[in-house]
């Protein structure tokens, strides 16, 4: 590992914004090197250059740029004309997922700030195994989003101007044949033990999560409803989310996800409204219904949370095809769904269970 960016940490997000800076910095001039980078960036997102080479007199570039104590951006790029100033704000995750809320205030406050400006892009620069998670903030209408592969085109014709910049790319390049490499990689550490650190790293992998996000964008290729399949963290747990499958019904929120590589089928409550017997009285309901599937099964402990495991299955993709885990999933879980709502629905209609009928009530 003699890779700067390894040693001090691929995940480090001041490590990638350093090198951007370092790369585009300047007192005067654009070099050939930095107008084509810029070049290269614009058409990445889909513009074009609003300024010409030699118009600039300087580019700042502010890592961390903060506006008070609340909003912070990861990477500030101001392009000083003679005319007038360009500013590129980047958002930065590596192994995380973005957040709407985040960006929203990003941009509110770049727009108060620079009301003046020229020119004013956003760019949300996804690393690591956040390329391949989807969640609300890479659908944001003013965030551009590049990854891996696009910062390698965007600074391709740089590496040769130092070190820095041509392990950086390594590092890169790198990443991206962990994520094309990831079934023949799983395979390996699972042969070698799941819960080994030490495996994971010694592949490139950032234990445990950013594994199983890769694993998972793999996965969800072989589904009928793959854009409906959310991956990001669950805090305790990666999480691959059918998000087109919630269902609330009075108090109860039900939804479908894996966490490592159990399929669980999951409840989100209020505590402030029901308790935990109701939410075991629940359970006991549904049981005879989850354990009609064709496919085993168990339940879960029954522990008492805001989100609580209902039932789980096991899946190994070291033994079972892609293919063979959503065909169980879509085609003996999945169907299941309509009977288990109306189990819940039955109770609130019927009153049951006096502790789920008082559970239900709004």
């Amino acid at each position: 590992m003699s890779n700067y960016v390894n040693v001090v940490g691929y995940q480090l997000e001041k490590v990638h914004t350093g090198v951007i800076k370092w790369c585009l910095e300047s007192q005067g001039k654009l070099t050939n090197i930095q107008a084509e980078i810029f070049d290269n960036l614009y058409s990445r997102i889909g513009k074009v250059t609003p300024f010409d080479k030699d118009e600039v007199q300087k580019v700042n570039c502010t890592p961390e740029y903060s506006f008070g104590r609340k909003v912070r951006i990861d990477l500030l790029i101001e392009i000083v004309t003679t005319s007038s100033s360009h500013y590129i704000s980047c958002e930065m995750k590596v192994d995380s997922d973005p957040y709407q809320e985040q960006l929203d205030q990003i941009v509110n406050r770049v727009t108060q700030e620079f009301p003046d400006a020229e020119s004013s892009e956003y760019i949300l620069v996804l690393l690591g195994s956040s390329v391949v998670m989807r969640n609300i903030g890479d659908n944001h209408k003013l965030f551009n989003v590049i990854s891996n592969r696009d910062l390698i085109d965007v600074f391709s014709n740089a590496q040769n101007e130092s070190y820095i910049i041509s392990e950086w790319i390594d590092a890169l390049v790198e990443e991206v044949k962990r994520e094309e490499c990831i079934l023949t990689n799983f395979n390996h550490i699972s042969g070698k033990g799941l819960w080994e650190k030490s495996e994971h790293i010694a592949l490139g992998y950032r234990p445990y999560f950013s594994t199983y996000y890769y694993l998972y964008s793999e996965m969800r290729k072989s589904s009928s409803m793959q854009d409906s399949w959310c991956i990001y963290s669950g805090g305790n747990n990666p999480v691959m989310n059918l998000s087109s499958h919630w269902k609330a019904i009075n108090n109860f929120e039900f939804y479908w996800e894996f966490n490592y590589l159990e399929f669980c089928f999951k409840v989100h409550i209020d505590k402030n409204k029901m308790s935990h017997d109701a939410l075991n009285a629940l359970r006991d309901l549904l049981y005879p219904v989850l354990e009609k599937i064709s496919y085993k099964g168990f339940p879960s402990q029954k522990r008492y949370g805001d989100w609580n495991t209902i039932f789980k299955w096991k899946f190994d993709v070291s033994e079972q095809s892609h293919q063979e885990i959503f065909d169980i999933i879509e085609n003996k879980i999945l169907p299941i769904y309509e009977e288990i709502t109306n189990v819940a629905i039955d109770v609130l209609q019927n009153n049951q269970s006096d502790a789920l009928h008082s559970a239900f009530l709004v």
